[in-house]
């Protein structure tokens, strides 16, 4: 009976952060037969200028707000030296 009451105060204790992560991430729905989907209000993106950062440091630099919204109107972004890196928002 113990375990199982511990159990039920760990599950509840992760609650709210899956509430906390619902909130904040926005959603795509996708439906069968679709062909496209706008992907500006789920994704950002960073430039690496060097090409030379790693994937840790590119997270942190998510998880820090650095990282741009993607322009809705075009995604087009050329070619640069280093790299882009995108992050589901």
């Amino acid at each position: 009976m113990a375990h199982l009451l511990l159990r039920l105060l760990l599950l509840c204790s992760l609650v709210p952060g899956w509430l906390a992560v619902a909130r904040a991430a926005p959603i795509l729905d996708l439906t069968a037969g679709q062909t496209r989907a706008p992907l500006a209000a789920v994704t950002t993106f960073a430039v690496d200028a060097r090409g030379e950062a790693t994937a840790a440091a590119m997270f942190a630099d998510a998880d820090a707000g650095r990282f741009q919204p993607v322009p809705a109107d075009n995604a087009t972004f050329g070619f640069v030296d280093g790299a882009y890196w995108s992050m589901r928002a």
